[in-house]
């Protein structure tokens, strides 16, 4: 038997629970405060999927609008991977281009690093 059960069973935890009573001063408008805090909240969760709805429906009512926006997006990232992928400077090409060949022959990257005898 789990001690969940024994409790359920116990008769003067029930009379104790029966009996047990919250003697609070609640504020007259609390209960009217509470449900407007819930209906604010409520409120504040759907204007954020309302707004990016009414966004996504902007977006898609114009077809050439929609169909730009990929385009758009692809290009950009192009242009951005080629901005990036170009060297600052000649000691970074040639830094891209030993750091190539170590990859290649472990080697190079060993003969590099010993010493002088």
């Amino acid at each position: 038997m789990a001690i969940k059960d024994e409790r359920q069973d116990d008769p003067s935890l029930r009379r104790t629970l029966s009996a047990w009573r919250a003697d609070v001063d609640l504020p007259q408008d609390f209960q009217r405060s509470v449900w407007d805090r819930i209906r604010r909240r409520d409120e504040r969760r759907a204007g954020r999927w309302l707004r990016l709805r009414e966004a996504v429906s902007w977006l898609g009512a114009d077809l050439r609008l929609a169909a730009a926006a990929p385009a758009l997006a692809v290009a950009l990232g192009f242009l951005l991977g080629a901005r990036q992928d170009r060297p600052g400077s000649i000691d970074t090409e040639r830094g891209f281009q030993t750091a190539y060949v170590d990859s290649l022959d472990p080697y190079a990257l060993a003969s590099r690093h010993m010493e002088a005898p």
